[in-house]
């Protein structure tokens, strides 16, 4: 009797859609346009910001997020890098203004419009988040640990 009410409430449960793995709803139009431009990606997760759609996928053996509108419009792509990949000027600012700092993350923004990098440093003071202007970086925020 025991094990028939729990499989009864199990099966209520799914019906119900409490258990039910919940999918983020993704519009037509982005999803149509992510397959075209990835259909090789793989490890594909997607979620549901302000009016965006964020994509996270694997590609070439490295994880991307890429964002898309409701109308399927590209909006940009996130990708890891390391500071060997970042633009030289923007490099050779980071090694020189910010001595003492080691890398915790590092990313590249691509738009269609430009490419923006952004970084996260820390010391055995404070951490600092950044990001390129030009061929230089700001602060945008800065934490005291």
């Amino acid at each position: 009797m025991k094990y028939f009410l729990i499989t009864l409430m199990l099966v209520f449960f799914s019906a119900t859609g409490i258990l039910a793995k919940t999918d983020t709803p993704v519009s037509s139009a982005a999803l149509r346009s992510f397959k075209r431009s990835f259909s090789e990606a793989s490890d594909v997760s997607w979620t549901k910001g302000n009016q965006v759609y964020k994509v996270q996928f694997l590609l070439n053996n490295q994880y991307i997020t890429a964002s898309y509108n409701e109308q399927g419009v590209l909006i940009s792509l996130e990708k890891k890098i390391v500071s060997t990949q970042l633009p030289l000027m923007l490099e050779a600012n980071l090694d020189n203004v910010f001595k003492g700092y080691w890398i915790t993350d590092l990313v590249e923004i691509s738009t269609e419009r430009k490419i923006i990098y952004t970084a996260k440093l820390e010391n055995a003071h404070s951490k600092l988040s950044l990001r390129s202007y030009g061929t230089s970086w700001i602060v945008y925020q800065r934490t005291e640990k």
